[in-house]
């Protein structure tokens, strides 16, 4: 189940947002780190990276149940999970809405935009 939950994040946070910012303003709005980009930058990218691929992994040793601890298998904490899991698409995907075009993924040193509160 964490699998899919992760699969409707990409697809609601990710895909359906840079869609939505390129018919917003004609740009994804994605701003990876540049060679020149400062040292801050460039960890947060990573981390960014590494922590959707570490999601990714524990998806999977959950689909397989490999080192799986009972507590887990209860249909109370389940529920809890896939509801917990909804709401923060769901908020994620209403913060991202009211930036509007100010939305980036990353950071680009150099580009201005308005500030969001």
């Amino acid at each position: 189940m964490a699998l899919v939950m992760f699969m409707i994040f990409i697809l609601v946070v990710v895909v359906a947002r840079v869609a939505y910012q390129y018919r917003l303003s004609g740009d994804h709005g994605i701003r990876p780190a540049s060679r020149q980009a400062s040292t801050v930058n460039k960890a947060a990218s990573v981390l960014l990276i590494a922590s959707f691929i570490g999601i990714f992994v524990t998806s999977i040793v959950d689909m397989y149940r490999v080192d799986h601890t009972h507590y887990t298998d209860s249909a109370l904490w389940l529920l809890f999970g896939k509801l917990a899991s909804l709401f923060g698409i769901g908020f994620t995907s209403y913060s991202q809405f009211t930036m509007g075009k100010n939305w980036r993924i990353g950071l680009d040193e150099n580009e201005e935009t308005e500030l969001v509160t």
